[in-house]
């Protein structure tokens, strides 16, 4: 009989770590309950995913749900739902009277022209709200002009600045390549026609409306033309790709010609990175990445000569004791590059000693991969010159150095608690935290998200001074430059090797340099 009762008490324990939420869903401007509307739990796996759908009453349930932070999401008719709480779960949660507020939509509608007024297909056109929602990942509307040059886009209500952006790839064959005008280029373009962001209008649409007449005529602007050879290509391999990246993140993609003549026609001014590729597998092939201003004339004569990826040998040593044979053979060393494909190898050996090949012109960011808890990259030297930040610059190749890495075993640690600007546990919905020693630290990936009345934790920090501060995502945009610009006013605090600080932090807010009076 004891395995029945076992059975029981283990199905009655598992029932006590589980959770459960309800709540429901209404309209964030009447307040009324809407049904049908289908609420997501997620966490970052898929697997890990529960969800419902509203009754008529706009009630929902969800039960059985392991303990953990859910990321919400909801969907409904009419409606968009604009994220901005997580959902702690603990074991034997269950939480009532969860409001899901849904937003119902707006639409901004219009026509792309051309300077003669003829409508212009492929056209890429968004909304960028005026006053940015920074936590969404990706804030306002956005579309693409059909053959009638006519755009659609739904999001939420607000005021937006609208803009076209007209990138065509351009493959230009052989026999354009002379005596063949390049074809127009248009600048990125505001409503109603102007290329200068001052000069926008302001857009404003209302919740559960649409509002249509937003036409805008591109703005025409040099067309220019960047060309060149890619040099290197094996005797009777394909064409090497070429690509193009324009600094609005635009791309383009092209084959050579087999003579490895490339040519890009029709650009506007602006600042592009280019590179060429070739082969596969074992033995790919890649030029050096060049940046290239186009300001008033075209770029010509441009060399891509094509290399193969070169090789790296160094060593790993545990800070303080060497002798760490076992540990070391778990270790990998990375180079995570910013623009080329990640290098090959990188296995540590009982001797500390590894290799890396297949390393192409790039920066890369040295890590460690998997460290013990709360162990750091303590030091990285290339040819015994050290890397303070731990990034390689190998943009002209590694040329033979040799590269050593150190790592410490007792890290340092800070957690602790953010407060809001009256000195309270902050109200939320959520906070970003960030801990860097230099503003180049700082990026869009850096910092942590936290839920209110959850505490905040760094540890593996190698020792050093840094500066900790805390954003409210409704009060400063998710830019980069905002983000830095933060960086200064932040607390200093300095980590010393195995300190375990407990320090809470304030939100702060920066000035919205985007917004209009």
């Amino acid at each position: 009989m004891r395995k029945p009762i076992l059975i029981i008490l283990f199905a009655r324990c598992l029932a006590a770590q589980q959770a459960s939420i309800e709540g429901m869903a209404i309209d964030a401007f009447t307040r009324q309950p809407l049904a049908g509307v289908h609420i997501n739990m997620h966490q970052d796996s898929a697997e890990d995913a529960w969800g419902a759908i509203t009754r008529p009453n706009g009630r929902f349930s969800i039960t059985g749900m392991k303990p953990a932070l859910y990321f919400l999401t909801a969907e409904g008719n009419g409606y968009i739902h604009l994220p901005g709480k997580n959902v702690p779960l603990k074991p034997g949660d269950q939480v009532t009277g969860f409001i899901v507020e849904m937003t119902p939509r707006a639409v901004i509608a219009g026509r792309v022209l051309d300077e003669f007024g003829d409508p212009m297909q492929n056209v890429d056109v968004e909304a960028t709200p005026v006053v940015p929602e920074p936590q969404l990942d990706e804030p306002g509307m956005s579309d693409r002009t059909d053959e009638r040059g006519q755009f659609r886009m739904t999001g939420a209500p607000g005021k937006y600045y609208v803009k076209a952006t007209y990138a065509p790839m351009r493959f230009v064959p052989a026999e354009t390549f002379n005596g063949l005008p390049a074809p127009p280029a248009y600048a990125a373009t505001f409503y109603p026609s102007s290329a200068d962001k001052d000069r926008a209008h302001v857009v404003e649409v209302a919740p559960g409306h649409d509002l249509n007449g937003i036409d805008i005529r591109l703005a025409r602007t040099l067309s220019l033309n960047i060309s060149g050879v890619v040099t290197g290509v094996p005797d009777g391999s394909p064409p090497p790709l070429v690509w193009m990246e324009h600094d609005e993140a635009r791309q383009y993609t092209q084959p050579a010609l087999f003579d490895g003549i490339f040519r890009f026609s029709g650009l506007a001014p602006g600042h592009y990175r280019i590179l060429a590729s070739a082969g596969s597998g074992d033995n790919p092939l890649r030029s050096q990445l060049l940046d290239v201003h186009l300001e008033s004339v075209d770029e010509t004569n441009l060399n891509l000569k094509l290399m193969p990826g070169e090789e790296l040998s160094g060593t790993l040593e545990i800070h303080g004791d060497p002798g760490k044979t076992t540990l070391l053979k778990t270790l990998a060393v990375h180079l995570e590059p910013e623009s080329a494909p990640p290098p090959k190898g990188g296995a540590v050996d009982s001797d500390g000693a590894f290799h890396l090949s297949q390393i192409f012109p790039a920066k890369f960011r040295v890590t460690v991969r998997p460290l013990p808890e709360n162990a750091y990259v303590d030091s990285v030297k290339l040819d015994d010159t050290e890397m303070p930040t731990g990034t390689l610059d190998l943009t002209r190749g590694a040329g033979g150095a040799r590269l050593k890495v150190t790592v410490g075993l007792n890290g340092g640690q800070v957690e602790g608690t953010v407060l809001g600007e009256d000195g309270r546990p902050f109200a939320g919905p959520v906070a970003f935290v960030f801990l860097a020693a230099t503003v180049d630290e700082i990026d869009n990936f850096s910092g942590k998200p936290i839920d209110p009345e959850a505490k905040f934790s760094f540890d593996g920090l190698r020792p050093g001074k840094y500066r900790l501060f805390a954003v409210d995502p409704r009060l400063v945009s998710s830019s980069l430059e905002n983000f830095r610009a933060l960086f200064p006013k932040g607390e200093e605090i300095e980590i010393r090797e195995g300190d375990r600080l407990i320090k809470d932090v304030k939100v702060m807010a920066a000035e919205n340099r985007d917004a209009k009076p």
